[in-house]
């Protein structure tokens, strides 16, 4: 991130300080996605989740002013934080529990 910061005119100093704010927002994805677990249904969630990963992506590369570029990074941040956890948990639903543990020990070995 820094480095498209930088590449869109943004001093190292204070892209380096865009970035840290937006990371420190990073905690409050899970947060915020308990609070969405079980009220929408995950592959919603994902569907949603994307969409917004999307729409603040594009917003976030084109903006060249601060707050804006801190609002729509820190909300890329969230969607993608509430799409891990909610793809994670829709992958262990699609799969009986027997193929579900051969193919994650498969993969993590």
């Amino acid at each position: 991130m820094p480095t498209l910061l930088i590449s869109q005119g943004i001093g190292v100093a204070r892209s380096l300080e865009y970035t840290f704010i937006i990371a420190i927002a990073a905690p409050f994805g899970p947060a915020l996605g308990y609070l969405l677990a079980d009220r929408i249904e995950r592959k919603w969630q994902i569907v949603l989740a994307a969409g917004s990963i999307a729409v603040c992506g594009l917003i976030f590369a084109n903006v060249r002013t601060a707050v804006p570029l801190i609002v729509f990074g820190v909300l890329r941040t969230l969607s993608s934080n509430i799409m891990s956890y909610a793809f994670r948990a829709y992958q262990a639903e699609l799969y009986p529990t027997r193929i579900r543990a051969l193919a994650v020990g498969f993969v993590y070995s």
